[in-house]
């Protein structure tokens, strides 16, 4: 199906519903176009910064060693 093709039945069929979900159906394609915005922006997290303990830190890497590096061929 062509871009045209796609644009003619979704006028098409835009046409035969009612005005409140035809302004759904435009907010719904207007957020389409808007990025994707995923986890906090870096100045939300500075107050954490420093507050992880050197001891804390190492256990987190070595469990982050101990458990995340392994690959198990029958997980799936």
């Amino acid at each position: 199906m062509t871009e045209a093709e796609i644009q003619l039945q979704v006028t098409s069929a835009m046409g035969k519903l009612p005005l409140a979900d035809q302004m759904s159906v435009l907010q719904y394609v207007r957020s389409l176009k808007k990025p994707k915005v995923l986890g906090r922006p870096g100045r939300e997290l500075l107050h954490l910064a420093g507050t992880l303990s050197d001891e804390d830190a190492k256990e987190m890497l070595a469990a982050i060693e101990e458990d995340c590096e392994k690959v198990d061929p029958n997980e799936w």
